[in-house]
């Protein structure tokens, strides 16, 4: 019979060695995997810690909803726009850069009858604008075919052998109206692209658009501003990053060709920003410009440039832009070194041996004690290289396993897969049906695709986009999180499956993936519990504030196919036929009649025990003419 004392040791020793292995894999996960977004977690709250380092040398024209309220609704004609760019250029700024997408002719175009000229009157006032002082506009990637116009990309100087980079690759973009781009105006990608959790924490340096590579936005800005005519790629040193030299700027580059933003929040920015209004009003205001990269963009949810980031959920993406620069100017970059995975592997392996060993020699209190103190140390050590030299070091799995190793020993490699499984299977449970995740624990990865009779139940609000305004985004954020909590535990009470979510509307199925015994039935009394719960919940005092609207419901029952839908990582359970678009017809019906709840004749037929009001025969797009009920209740 095998000792005790062995059979401890050599789990130990297993896993040591599995560890190990596990942080060889830590440095070369793809972005967005778990382990490095947990990683990536650690990295927001350790660049929060450290105030943002500044400048001075950038300005924020923020199009708010002040300048709204003052200078009319978005979107904006051009000459207005014309007007804004005027007011800034004057002031002798270093650069201006733009970040609206000013794509194809002013929408509110107005052209002399006695012309041929392609240029709107506003267009033409933009140009005047934009030769008094070297303007940068935005462009988007996009997901199009690539070929058609696009300006000449970056000009940039690199070694033989060049660095290995892969930045991002794009197969078209929507670049600024053709006839802007004269002398003195650039483009540059304004885009950005959140992570696995939807935050924003990377911004481009450069994209590779149709294999032409441009420079993103806030790069082209500090060109400009330094007076430099390309961008210089220096190759990495003694296990360093990289570099771009932008003039007298030198820049960490990663093989993606991005960079890491610093951290700031509401205080950062109103530092740095003047509210175009105000701006506009106040020639003394547009006199602190002269000489600064200045930067114009919108904080007003209308404009749509408001993205999740480790400093703010509702962040503009003008202000991303402006911390991108400022680290550039400082060179306050985070980034990590070449370096940084093997460091981080030689530190679990360390620490892991260092806690295997704690874990025999001493008992759990003392273990436990030196394992966190020297937990601690690891944790702070990775601290100072931020603070000191703006280096990434991971400091949570290093430290986590450390102390993993001492509570765990021996059953640490068993006990952390089971937690990994679970994490993943609750992770997965929040999208998909129960079910549907129980297959794929099973090993069976792909839904098959099945014929089968589904109800389908939408819902939608009235007057939400006009209840947001009032509201603000993110305390309406906060209702919708109350409203369709209850909507989702009573579709799950009825034995429906939510499908998706989408803005204020919600859309369930009942008989799929799992069988429902009556379903339209079921179907119908689950509608009839929303529309209560609904109209309770309208009642409340701070949602009837907001003008919060009815909620509408649209059933229909019909034959579909379900399973899943996609291929390679991206996989969507879901469902296609008639009775989908039936439904989503028969919730906007209700505005027409004044219900709250429409019944496609399918269900109503297959619905046994509940009462109906005949509504008429109404014709439906692509359907024809129906007859449509509205549910009175149980007989």
């Amino acid at each position: 019979m095998a000792r005790p004392e062995r059979n401890l040791w050599g789990a130990a020793l297993v896993a040591a060695l599995w560890l190990i292995g596990y942080a060889g894999y830590l440095a070369t996960v793809p972005r967005g995997d778990a382990p490095f977004l947990l990683r990536d977690r650690a990295f927001d709250l350790m660049l929060q810690l450290r105030p943002a380092v500044t400048a001075g040398d950038v300005i924020v024209v923020d199009i708010g909803p002040e300048s709204l309220s003052a200078l009319g609704p978005w979107p904006w004609p051009r000459e207005r726009i014309a007007e804004l760019v005027a007011a800034v250029a004057e002031a002798g700024p270093a650069v201006v850069a733009v970040d609206i997408v000013l794509a194809g002719p002013d929408r509110f175009r107005t052209v002399p009858e006695d012309t041929l000229d392609p240029l709107s009157t506003g267009d033409r006032r933009l140009l005047q604008a934009m030769a008094a002082a070297p303007v940068v506009l935005s462009a988007l990637v996009s997901d199009a075919a690539s070929g058609g116009w696009a300006p000449p990309g970056a000009v940039i100087l690199a070694p033989d052998p060049a660095p290995d980079l892969m930045p991002w690759q794009a197969g078209a973009a929507i670049w600024p109206f053709a006839p802007l781009l004269r002398p003195g105006v650039t483009a540059g990608i304004a885009s950005l692209s959140a992570e696995a959790d939807g935050r924003v924490r990377r911004v481009p340096l450069f994209v590779t658009v149709d294999g032409v590579a441009h420079a993103g936005l806030a790069a082209e800005a500090v060109r400009i501003a330094a007076g430099a005519s390309s961008y210089i790629l220096t190759g990495p040193e003694a296990g360093a990053m990289a570099r771009l030299n932008i003039g007298p700027y030198r820049v960490p580059i990663t093989s993606s060709a991005d960079l890491r933003i610093p951290v700031s929040g509401p205080a950062d920015w109103a530092d740095r920003t003047i509210e175009a209004a105000r701006l506009m009003d106040d020639a003394r205001r547009a006199a602190s410009l002269a000489g600064k990269i200045v930067l114009i963009g919108g904080s007003a949810p209308e404009m749509g440039g408001l993205r999740a980031t480790a400093g703010h959920p509702l962040t503009p993406s003008v202000q991303i832009a402006a911390d991108a620069i400022q680290a550039m100017l400082t060179g306050a970059v985070p980034y990590r070194p070449r370096y940084a995975g093997a460091v981080e592997a030689v530190a679990v392996a360390v620490l892991l041996a260092v806690g295997l060993a704690l874990g025999q020699a001493l008992g759990p209190a003392a273990a436990s004690g030196l394992g966190s103190v020297i937990a601690v140390l690891w944790v702070a050590a990775t601290c100072v290289l931020y603070w000191w030299w703006n280096i990434l070091i991971d400091p949570v799995i290093p430290a986590g396993l450390l102390l993993g190793a001492i509570a765990m020993s021996g059953l640490l490699a068993a006990m952390r897969t089971r937690r990994v499984g679970s994490r993943m299977r609750l992770r997965f449970e929040q999208h998909l049906p129960p079910s549907v995740v129980a297959r794929i624990a099973a090993g069976l990865a792909r839904m098959p695709r099945e014929s089968r009779e589904v109800t389908f139940l939408f819902t939608d609000l009235e007057g939400f986009t006009a209840a947001t305004s009032r509201l603000g985004p993110t305390a309406m954020v906060g209702l919708l999180d109350t409203y369709f909590g209850g909507l989702t535990g009573i579709v799950a009470a009825a034995g429906g499956t939510v499908d998706k979510i989408v803005g204020d509307a919600m859309h369930a199925m009942f008989n799929a993936p799992d069988d429902l015994a009556d379903h339209p039935t079921q179907a119908i009394l689950c509608a009839m519990e929303i529309q209560r719960f609904a109209a309770e919940f309208r009642m409340r005092p701070d949602v009837a504030a907001t003008g919060w609207g009815r909620t509408r419901i649209g059933i229909e029952t019909g034959t579909v196919i379900v399973g899943d839908v996609g291929s390679g990582a991206k996989l969507d359970y879901t469902a296609h036929g008639d009775a989908i678009n039936t439904a989503a017809r028969l919730e906007a019906l209700n505005n027409d009649l004044g219900t709250t709840i429409c019944v496609g004749p399918v269900c109503r037929a297959r619905a046994e025990g509940i009462a109906f009001r005949f509504r008429g025969d109404v014709a439906i797009k692509g359907r024809g003419t129906l007859a449509v009920f509205e549910p009175r209740g149980v007989v």
